[in-house]
């Protein structure tokens, strides 16, 4: 795994989103792990097709308030770090993802996410160890009048009996890093209203 340092952060204009401006459900399933569910409010001025636009060019470096960044530090100035689409863009690419909650060093993440399915409706995400599914990540995109709805279904642990008992484990020694994912979440689809309008229209062509 490479060693990232955690970058300065960018300049921004927007307070960020917080925890209660969005429904959030965290539960155990009956197989033993942990789901998180977010419900953001509507994100204005935002459409499907400025989402997978930026999604397929997060690692393009571009010009954004007057410094060179590429486009995934726009998304979430402070915490996210690198972006690596490997592959065709599509269902069944993955995505290489580094980035820190809350810019904390403790949280960290350096990870490749199986992309089965991205589209118009949005894209999910799986990361395995082992060839055991560990984390899986649906995030769902709706159009309506008063702004996109954007919802996030987070599955995290194995359902195989024999590692429920671990899955329990390691949710626990984390939960303090679940919890700062949830803030994350929050502030990255918070931000795109302010973010992705201006980029799509500067520069997809």
């Amino acid at each position: 795994m490479a060693r990232w340092k955690i970058p300065e952060p960018l300049p921004f204009d927007w307070t960020m989103r917080d925890t209660a401006s969005a429904r959030i459900g965290v539960r155990e399933l009956d197989d033993g792990r942990l789901e998180q569910t977010i419900e953001h409010a509507p994100l204005p001025g935002v459409k499907p097709e400025m989402l997978l636009w930026m999604l397929e060019h997060m690692g393009r470096e571009i010009e954004w308030h007057g410094q060179r960044c590429i486009v995934y530090r726009c998304w979430h100035p402070l915490d996210h770090i690198r972006f690596e689409v490997l592959g065709p863009f599509g269902p069944g690419c993955r995505f290489h993802i580094v980035e820190a909650f809350q810019a904390r060093p403790e949280y960290l993440q350096d990870l490749v996410f199986d992309v089965p399915k991205l589209d118009r409706s949005g894209f999910r995400l799986e990361l395995r160890r082992l060839g055991a599914l560990v984390v899986s990540m649906d995030e769902d995109w709706e159009e309506r009048p008063e702004g996109m709805g954007y919802r996030v279904r987070q599955i995290v642990g194995a359902s195989a009996p024999v590692l429920r008992p671990l899955s329990r484990w390691v949710r626990r020694r984390r939960a303090a890093m679940l919890a700062a994912w949830r803030l994350h979440n929050i502030q990255e689809v918070g931000n795109l209203p302010h973010v992705l309008p201006e980029l799509y229209a500067r520069y997809a062509s």
